[in-house]
């Protein structure tokens, strides 16, 4: 079955809701339409002249990126220059750009799980707190002979039957999260024939917390020079950079892929052995060091890359049950845009 980018764009929305992205970003749609129907796809960490070039040449119609191809605002767009030249590549041969960034970073499956699956962590749980989950309860009045058409409207949604309110008339109460409002609210404008009243109430526990980075175990303790060894080769790394006593046992370690070494004390602070990021700066090696936690910098590209494999086999699965007839490119041209002399 073939589709268009845009079943696809709310897809990742629905995996990484765009309201866990921070402020600065820009996720989203970047380039083209989202009524492209959609054969190949590429996913990649970043859109780059070499695999928008291997995306014409291969016909590939969609890229997913984790980093967003455009971040600022842009004022004009000079097909000579590289950026422009990017766009109007993709333009002209009707390749759409997707990118999910700092949300994937946060959802569940994202980038720090991927991050957390390659190192073979166990007993992760959340590192930093991003946005905790707000959840309301739809109180729900329909007419009682249209039971089965609201029961088939909410069906992707728990239905608690309540009591009837009248001998013609039936009570739902429907748990609904922050980020399926206007999905319900498109539900009831649909269902409206089947509805008599519905009222929205805000709950005062609260729902799932999202977290940037992940805390979990090695697969066994490991001195610290072992530890060093086993993330280069895990992560495929030439060359790895790190700070502190690497003379120490390892067993507790913090993760967060790209640029997270601002959170090195929090990571201390919650009993970290090591803590595993990238971008990480002179002082504040120097500082996670003198602290007495061993701080890893993995680099950008390779403590994000891991999302790529990662995200690929999970759209391939949903692929094969949605019956969707993609085929699915990883890309094949990426690499660190930092090269090294060993």
């Amino acid at each position: 079955m073939s589709i268009k980018a845009k079943e696809l764009i709310s897809l990742m929305n629905r995996w990484a809701p765009p309201s866990l992205a921070e402020k600065w970003d820009n996720p989203g749609l970047q380039v083209g339409s989202p009524e492209t129907i959609v054969k190949r796809v590429m996913i990649a960490l970043d859109v780059t002249k070499e695999n928008v070039e291997y995306a014409i040449k291969h016909q590939v119609d969609m890229i997913i990126s984790h980093h967003p191809l455009i971040f600022k605002p842009l004022y004009g767009i000079n097909s000579e220059e590289p950026k422009g030249k990017l766009i109007t590549s993709l333009l002209t041969n009707n390749i759409v750009s997707f990118a999910a960034h700092t949300n994937l970073d946060s959802a569940e499956e994202g980038v720090n799980d991927a991050l957390a699956h390659v190192l073979k962590l166990t007993n992760c749980i959340g590192f930093v707190p991003v946005r905790q989950e707000v959840i309301y309860e739809l109180s729900l009045h329909g007419y009682a002979q249209n039971e089965s058409q609201l029961k088939e409207l909410f069906s992707s949604f728990q239905m608690l039957l309540k009591h009837d309110s009248y001998q013609d008339m039936i009570h739902y109460s429907i748990k609904v999260q922050e980020g399926d409002i206007n999905k319900v609210k498109e539900i009831l404008i649909k269902g409206e024939e089947y509805i008599h009243s519905f009222e929205w109430h805000k709950l005062a526990h609260n729902g799932h917390l999202y977290t940037m980075g992940r805390i979990g175990e090695l697969p066994h303790i490991m001195d610290g020079k072992d530890a060093l060894q086993y993330i280069k080769n895990c992560l495929k790394i030439p060359v790895l950079k790190y700070s502190g006593n690497s003379n120490k046992r390892i067993s507790k370690v913090a993760i967060l892929g790209g640029s997270g070494a601002d959170f090195a004390q929090m990571a201390k602070n919650i009993g970290a052995d090591m803590y595993i990021t990238g971008d990480v700066k002179y002082h504040q090696g120097q500082d996670a060091a003198a602290s007495g936690l061993l701080i890893v910098d993995g680099g950008h590209f390779y403590t994000e890359h891991v999302i790529v494999p990662y995200l690929a086999q999970r759209l391939r699965r949903e692929a094969i049950a949605k019956n969707w007839d993609i085929e699915w490119v990883e890309d094949p041209v990426a690499k660190d845009i930092f090269e090294y002399v060993i």
